[in-house]
């Protein structure tokens, strides 16, 4: 028998195609006949530009039945050139329609070829299918249209043959408007899955996403401790991993539709999916949250190091922070992995186990197990690097406990070359001690070498003491090159170095404790900062346990901080109703603006059951320097409703109760008290709430109280309120029954007013007390206020303190004709006395010399609270406001005199002025905007004058170190102290000393025998260490007046004390 041959026929012509405004076409049909394979096809041309579109071409071959055509197919261009292929024998009811066109994906044209295939045997609407290839560049999609409710997706694969080198970018990147934000995810296999995922809501809303990625064969025999544990079969591996990235989110119900998605949910930006297998069960996980391509920079190593060993590293703390944790709670053999977390960092997929170890009663905690891979798929698979930051040991057999923990801390970048964290607990009946430290060096090293370190310790067992003191621990720690980041009130109770002592959260080991120092950075390294800390622990009537720690801090800055936290647990802590832990602060600095002193009742305090949360916290602030200075405030249980509170005041909780009884019942409460430079405000509220399915009733009380300073106002808000509502159904009928009742009571003066107001659903009434009228604000008379708000001396006169600031020695008490007196010993070169005004001032007036006064130099020294400024700058516009005065002139004439004279020449003192800031409430030169019914914000005035300082005139600088002078360069100048400094005198001694004693050295002296002889003892003393010797020979009795005091021992830096005629004789003043 023959072989048949292939037979080719084509025929050639024209063709009109369309229902209505039919289209023209040339037409070229062929029939090919291949042994059994037979088809027919034509190829159609159109003779105009404007060719025919797709729901007209699909009705006219489609013998006039309506497609459904995917949404991204309706606004196609027009179809210029196409093909048609029908079947042969039982395919004869077949056809596909070939086009090549530009498919608007993501606003992106991308050119496709869509083919459209008929088949009569699925009915009218269904006749048509869609599928498309997607071209860009030379990469090759694979697309399927499909509909979900209301919304149409597109789903392409991509085509490859055999093994292939493709990057998630490279054949995606086409797609995006943002393609640099596309992950560097590649492969060299030939079995791998790469896709797009478009989706066009019915809105119009569009989103969509790219994904890359294969099997994962990685094995986990390196992972540290425990890889060999979890190597065995199906205890942990992965299964496959796809790099994802989309610029809209998906939900996991979405792509479960598609065949090869993982079930997941992805949101917008770059996402990491994995299918593990864990314990023998599979499960998708992803890591998600928009990431972005940017991170930390990863460390290098070569292709061969990475495929031949693995690396153990530590993540830093800021990229390992942002691990996203899911909960797994497997237990593979003496393994159990209690949460999976996942990152993406340095272009490395990160799989991070919170696992433990327990094996023949030693417990290992592992912190930071992980592994990180590079999203690569190729052969050989390059090592994955693995990562741990820190290992804790427990043991326990009574009654010995040991646990402790070491961590390989990240360092701080620019900061430190490398960080190591420990801590330890050892426990035995009685008593335990433990502690934690760090060690780490600097990458510049600061004034005392390269090395920083801290430790801090602490004993725990009984010590002794009284009842209501008795110490049960005690603790230390200092910082070298180390600060201390100063917690805030709601973090006392959290602070490492108090939880340590406490341990509030008995959920807290001391590895957690030392968890969080490391990650939350409590204790950094700083250059040139070094802290002290002393702590103990007590208990009263072993009711209240209590622990305080003082903490200083110096170096580059000064800082002072005293923390605490007590603990009552009533009537024990096994059996308690009452639990009450209040933390308390206090903080100082010298560059501090503001001295503060806080407490606060933490979270978990509770009274009779743990759902009766008890809150509520005091704040003293006073600011002493800066923007506030003169501003304070005292608060317990915070301010008024309607106070606007500053934002440098502290926010308090009310001093209350939360407590929700059941689902139906619910108290809450909260009681306040607050003052401040303009007024006093206290009150309080109390809420019952009960509510069932059909019935809600509350009963709301309340009080506010607000007083203001002058002129002397005050306001009160009294009232409850009941509310009852009820939905009642009876058979189909509907009942909806509500009652709201309150009565308000409103009360202000002076003079004494108010009204009384009642509301019912039905009606209301207002029933007036008093003078209702709200009458102007009275004005104080200047008696009146002087005598509320300005000190007086005892003959009632408004007169300045003197207060010595600097240059004090000592003080003595001395009894003087039965009376004791006290008097000062000062420094005359450092002395320095303020003359403080009980009230701002406008002008000051100082001497001129000549009898007389003249005011102050406008470019004289004012000091701030902001720093140095000029008096000329100072706040002039002041008033009283409670006197309703709007101007303020107020002078201050400060006169220093000397045997009933001025001073003058080197003895002229220096003057300087200086500000602080003063209540506007007192010294505005502006009314009141508010009244009381509603307080006014609190604002201080800045730079008001409040006084004079006095000071001896500055020492002059030497521009060079003088060399040894014994020839006796000092003159006695007269018996008076000058305040002017002459750098060859110190001045006689001015206090008490040896006639005796001067009278020897002086008689002595005046020999000249004796004189030549010491001379010739110091010259050649001089000459042996280097130094010239003066050749005048001098009067060296001329400064035996300096000398005239017996020698004092001091120490290095420190001022000489001598003897005082006023005080015991033989004995010095500083006890030597």
């Amino acid at each position: 028998m023959s072989e048949s041959k292939p037979f080719l026929l084509d025929i050639s012509g024209s063709t009109r195609i369309g229902n209505t405004n039919a289209v023209e076409f040339e037409i070229s049909l062929g029939l090919r006949v291949n042994g059994a394979n037979k088809y027919v096809y034509a190829t159609l041309q159109a003779k105009n530009e404007e060719g025919i579109s797709l729901p007209a071409l699909i009705e006219a071959l489609g013998g006039g039945k309506q497609a459904a055509l995917p949404e991204f197919l309706q606004n196609l261009p027009a179809i210029q050139r196409f093909s048609i292929q029908y079947g042969s024998a039982e395919n004869t009811n077949e056809f596909d329609i070939e086009f090549d066109s530009l498919l608007n994906i993501n606003g992106k044209n991308i050119e496709a070829t869509i083919v459209a295939g008929y088949n009569k045997a699925r009915g009218q609407l269904g006749a048509f299918t869609f599928v498309a290839t997607l071209r860009t560049g030379s990469h090759r999609f694979s697309a399927v249209f499909a509909k979900v409710g209301a919304d149409w997706y597109l789903y392409a694969l991509y085509k490859s043959k055999g093994a292939v080198t493709v990057n998630l970018k490279d054949i995606t990147g086409a797609f995006f408007d943002d393609a640099d934000a596309i992950p560097d995810a590649s492969l060299t296999l030939d079995a791998f899955k790469a896709f797009l995922l478009y989706r066009k809501k019915k809105d119009g809303s569009t989103a969509l996403m790219a994904g890359l990625g294969a099997g994962l064969s990685l094995a986990v025999t390196d992972l540290p401790l425990v890889g060999e544990l979890l190597n065995e079969k199906d205890a942990f591996a992965f299964k496959e991993v796809l790099a994802l990235y989309t610029n809209g989110n998906f939900t996991a119900g979405e792509l479960k539709q598609f065949d090869g998605l993982p079930a997941v949910a992805v949101s917008a930006g770059f996402n990491i999916s994995a299918q593990l297998m864990i314990d023998g069960e599979e499960d998708y996980y992803v890591l998600n949250g928009g990431m972005r391509k940017k991170s930390v920079p990863e460390k290098k190593t070569t292709g061969e190091e990475a495929n031949k060993r693995p690396v153990v590293n530590t993540l830093a703390g800021e990229v390992a922070s942002k691990a996203k944790w899911m909960k797994v709670d497997k237990k593979i053999g003496p393994v159990t992995i209690k949460r999976l977390g996942f990152l993406y960092n340095a272009g490395k997929v990160v799989v991070l186990l919170d696992a433990s170890v327990l094996m023949a009663g030693m417990g290992m905690q592992l912190a930071g197990l992980g592994l990180g891979f590079k999203l690569e798929w190729k052969f050989p698979p390059a090592m994955p690097e693995f990562y741990i930051d820190g290992i804790g040991l427990s043991y326990t057999r009574d009654p010995l406990r040991i646990s402790g923990m070491f961590i390989r801390a990240t360092p701080q970048d620019g900061v430190e070359q490398y960080a190591y964290y420990g801590a330890a607990q050892l426990s035995l009946a009685g008593f335990s001690v433990s502690g934690m430290g760090a060690y780490s060096r600097l990458v510049k090293p600061g004034p005392d070498g390269s090395i920083s370190m801290f430790i801090y310790a602490m004993y725990a067992g009984a010590i002794g003491g009284p009842a209501f003191f008795f110490v049960t621990g005690i603790a230390a720690g200092f910082g070298f090159n180390r600060k201390v980041k100063v917690p805030s009130i709601r973090e006392v109770n959290t602070f490492p170095l108090v939880a340590m002592a406490m341990n509030p959260n008995p959920d807290k080991s001391l590895n957690n404790i030392l968890g969080d120092l490391v990650s939350q950075q409590w204790v950094p390294a700083s250059p040139g900062d070094y802290w002290l800390a002393a702590g103990i622990r007590f208990t009263s009537f072993n009711i209240i346990d209590s622990f305080l720690l003082m903490l200083v801090q110096f170096g580059t800055r000064t800082e002072f901080a005293l923390l605490g936290l007590s603990v009552l647990a009533w009537p024990s802590k096994k059996i308690t109703i009452a639990y009450v832990e209040l933390a308390v602060k206090a903080s100082f600095g010298s560059d501090s603006e503001v001295i503060a002193v806080e407490a606060m009742l933490t979270p978990n305090s509770y009274l009779l059951d743990k759902k009766c949360k008890l809150t509520g916290g005091f704040a003293f602030y006073a600011w002493i320097k800066g923007e506030h200075e003169g501003d304070f405030v005292i608060t317990l249980g915070g301010y008024h409703p309607r106070f606007s509170r500053p934002s440098h005041y502290p926010e308090v909780d009310r001093l209350g109760l939360n407590w929700k009884i059941s689902d139906e019942v619910e108290i809450k409460g909260g009681l306040y008290y607050a003052l401040t430079p303009g007024s006093i405000m206290a009150g309080g509220r109390l809420e019952v709430t009960f509510s069932l399915s059909f019935l809600k009733a509350s009963v709301v009380a309340w009080v506010d109280l607000y007083i203001a300073w002058a002129p002397f106002e005050y306001a009160a808000e009294i009232g409850i309120r009941v509310n009852i509502e009820a939905n009642i159904k009876v058979m189909a009928i509907s009942v909806h029954f509500k009652l709201e009742m309150g009565a308000v009571l409103y009360i202000w003066g002076p003079s004494f007013a108010g009204e009384a107001h009642v509301n019912w659903n039905i009606f209301s009434f207002t029933i007036p007390l008093g003078n209702a009228r709200k009458e102007e604000k009275k004005k104080l008379s200047w008696s009146a206020f002087r005598e509320q708000f300005i000190p007086v001396n005892a003959v009632n006169q408004v007169t300045p303190e003197i207060i010595v600031s600097a240059g004090v020695i000592n003080e003595y008490t001395v009894d003087a004709n039965g009376t004791k007196q006290k008097y000062l010993l000062v420094n005359p070169h450092q002395l320095k006395i303020n003359v403080d005004a009980p009230m701002p001032v406008t002008t000051v007036q100082l001497p001129d010399g000549a009898g007389g006064f003249t005011e102050m130099q406008k470019d004289a020294v004012m000091q701030t609270g902001n720093g140095p400024s000029l008096y000329g700058s100072r706040n002039q516009k002041l008033g009283i406001r409670p006197m309703q005065q709007t101007t303020l002139t107020s002078t201050l004439k400060v006169e220093v005199l000397m045997n009933g004279q001025q001073p003058g020449g080197a003895f002229t003192p220096e003057y300087s002025s200086y500000a602080s800031g003063v209540p506007e409430s007192l010294w505005s030169s502006e009314q009141a905007k508010g009244d009381n019914s509603k307080p006014d914000e609190v604002h201080v005035l800045k730079d008001a004058l409040k006084g004079v300082a006095i000071a001896a005139r500055e020492a002059p600088v030497p521009e060079k170190a003088q060399q040894f002078d014994l020839n006796g360069r000092f003159v006695v100048v007269g018996k008076l102290l000058s305040w002017a400094y002459t750098p060859a005198l110190t001045g006689p001694d001015n206090t008490a000393y040896s006639i005796p004693l001067k009278t020897i050295v002086t008689n002595a002296l005046k020999n000249d025998a004796t004189t030549a002889a010491r001379q010739a003892i110091i010259k050649a003393a001089l000459q042996v260490q280097g130094v010239s010797y003066a050749a005048e020979a001098g009067d060296v009795y001329k400064w035996v007046d300096a000398l005239g005091a017996e020698p004092v021992i001091v120490q290095l830096g420190g001022l000489p004390q001598y003897k005082n005629e006023t005080a015991k004789k033989g004995k010095a003043d500083n006890g030597h």
